[in-house]
């Protein structure tokens, strides 16, 4: 179908418009060639222009915007500045900013502000220490020296009639100098620009005292000058009665200084450098003064640098030694000596009695001990049964906080502490009492005690300085004498319990026996049998002969430890009628 399009001819174009046109058509996508890019280009070409047109508008604002930076860093210092000059909209614009900007740094951070202001805080703060130190030390010394003597209480009455402050009598009576008023004037015009007083000083007029020295000053300029030098003569000082005014000039700066008392000559120096430093700094603003002395508030701080003072003896007069302050002073420190040694004799004194106690005490063993100025320490072993050291503390006068103690727990071997803890792990009956035979616990009781001691044997060795333990001779022999072994009457055949009877006094015999050899007494053991009414006579001795036999074989037998004692043990007959049983009889040879 595009084939049948017929090529469109313009009507009266030449080959000058034809000429015209080419850069345009050279600049057109290659789409626009030929007779359908013809077409085309009648059509969108507006539309085409204008986009070109915009696309340069905005490749030249990229261009600027990447230009903005630079150009607002050399421009926004020289704005701010001429901002600033005009009046403080900028100042009251941006102050929320920077106050919220401080706020969060401070909250997120706060090491950051805390060391950026290091270098001014910690000089200053030390300054402010230092002079408030020093005030202190130097009303201190003038209090003590004035307030006891003769003249000290002649200024109390002074004061009373004065109405004014001791402290302020004082200080005038000893004052050598003060600076009280320092004025900053203009020399040209005589305003005045700057004005500090001392705090006990209250000027009534400052403009006017300004105004009568730049008078006295002019007039001292008139009259003085000699037309030899051409040299204008100026005021260096006045003196009215205790006062004297000082006057340092500049080419633009009078500094005038109120004095009461007679001033050293090296605060002229001080005065010198002000006025030098206050030229300096306020030097464009002194030569275009416009009458605004407000520029002016920042040389306050250095004026008030200038009011200083010294006190001393202005009266040479002999001071009672007693009241100096060297006396006094020495008083003090002789009080505080024997305070401080009265205070230290006494815990010396205190120390050794604790520890004398602690040494004498069972049961306690000190290793080690300090007595320090405030707190002392002590360390060592201690029973668990003895006392505890620290509740003896309050008995010398010490607390809890004033000792450090450090006590590790040891076990005692003296028998007092044995029996305690053998009480505490055996835990015996009421009717058993213990008690130590060298390493030996023995226990002596009832015949009841026996049962006792055979249960509780075995947690003997685990008692701390205990070897052995053991039954006592009383008890020993309680228990075997009552110990019956019984037989069926007629026969050599035990009753079921009499074995047990049999097994259970084993052991006693054992150590009654054994404790015989060891005490050098030989205890012999009497087997003796019994029978019963029933029967005959002759029967019945010689069943009992053998009950005894019978006992003594099997005590042998069951009891490999009493073979080499068979002579402790000794069978016999009895000619009482009671019952089919065989007894045992402890006796001492």
């Amino acid at each position: 179908m595009s084939s049948n399009i017929v090529p469109l001819q313009k009507k009266g174009t030449n080959s000058g418009s034809s000429d015209t046109n080419e850069e345009t058509r050279s600049a057109e996508p290659e789409s626009f060639s030929g007779q359908l890019g013809e077409l085309r280009r009648l059509i969108v070409e507006p539309e085409y222009r204008k986009l070109s047109s915009l696309e340069e508008v905005v490749g030249s604002v990229k261009e600027k915007l990447d230009d903005l930076p630079t150009t607002l860093g050399d421009a926004l210092p020289s704005a701010i500045t001429r901002s600033s000059q005009k009046d403080n909209k900028l100042v009251s614009a941006t102050r929320p900013v920077v106050e919220k900007s401080i706020f969060d740094s401070v909250q997120r951070n706060p090491s950051v502000l805390a060391e950026a202001l290091f270098p001014v805080f910690g000089p200053a703060i030390r300054k402010s220490i230092s002079e408030a130190l020093g005030t202190m030390v130097e009303s201190l010394n003038k209090t003590m020296e004035h307030s006891l003597s003769p003249k000290g209480i002649g200024w109390r009455i002074e004061a009373l009639r004065t109405g004014k402050s001791f402290a302020e009598v004082v200080l005038l009576k000893t004052l050598l100098f003060r600076v009280e008023q320092v004025f900053m004037i203009h020399s040209s015009n005589g305003v005045l620009l700057q004005h500090v007083e001392s705090d006990l000083v209250k000027s009534k007029d400052p403009e006017m005292i300004s105004g009568m020295l730049t008078a006295i000053q002019d007039f001292v300029q008139d009259s003085f000058t000699t037309e030899e030098s051409g040299e204008k003569a100026s005021l260096g000082s006045l003196r009215f009665s205790d006062f004297v005014v000082w006057i340092e000039r500049s080419p633009d700066l009078i500094i005038a200084a109120a004095i009461r008392g007679n001033p050293p000559l090296s605060l002229r120096e001080v005065f010198e450098e002000t006025t030098e430093q206050l030229q300096h700094q306020y030097q464009n603003e002194l030569d275009n003064f416009s009458g605004d002395t407000s520029i002016f508030e920042g040389a306050r701080p250095v004026l008030l640098e200038c009011l200083r003072y010294q006190v001393g003896d202005n009266e040479k007069k002999k001071k009672s030694k007693l009241f100096s302050p060297f006396g006094l002073l020495s008083s003090v420190l002789v009080v505080a000596l024997l305070v401080a040694g009265f205070f230290y004799v006494r815990d010396w004194w205190q120390w050794k009695n604790y520890l004398s106690r602690l040494r004498s005490e069972p049961g306690i063993v000190v290793a080690e001990q300090e007595r320090g100025w405030f707190t002392h320490s002590i360390a060592g072993l201690r029973d668990p049964q003895t006392q505890n050291p620290d509740e003896l503390l309050a008995e010398f006068g010490f607390g809890k906080e004033d000792v450090v103690s450090n006590w590790r727990e040891y076990q005692d071997l003296s028998p007092q502490f044995i029996l305690e803890r053998a009480k505490k792990v055996l835990n015996p009956p009421a009717n058993v009492k213990l008690a130590m035979f060298e390493d030996v616990l023995v226990a002596d009781g009832d015949s009841s005690a026996v049962q006792w001691f055979n249960e509780s044997r075995k947690f003997a060795p685990a008692i701390g300085g205990v070897r052995d333990f053991a039954l006592g001779f009383d008890t020993l022999k309680r228990f075997i004498e009552s110990s019956t072994v019984r037989f069926r009457c007629g026969t050599l055949e035990y009753l079921p319990e009499s074995q047990a009877t049999l097994e259970n006094s084993l052991p006693a015999i054992e150590q009654l026996i054994a404790s015989g050899k060891v005490s050098g007494t030989n205890q012999v053991i009497t087997i003796i049998g019994h029978y019963s009414k029933d029967g005959s006579d002759q029967v019945n001795s010689r069943l009992s002969a053998q009950r005894s036999e019978k006992v003594r074989n099997d005590i042998l037998s069951k009891s490999p430890k009493l073979v080499q004692f068979a002579g402790n043990l000794v069978s016999e007959s009895a000619d009482d009628k009671s019952e089919c049983a065989v007894s045992l009889k402890v006796k001492s040879q």
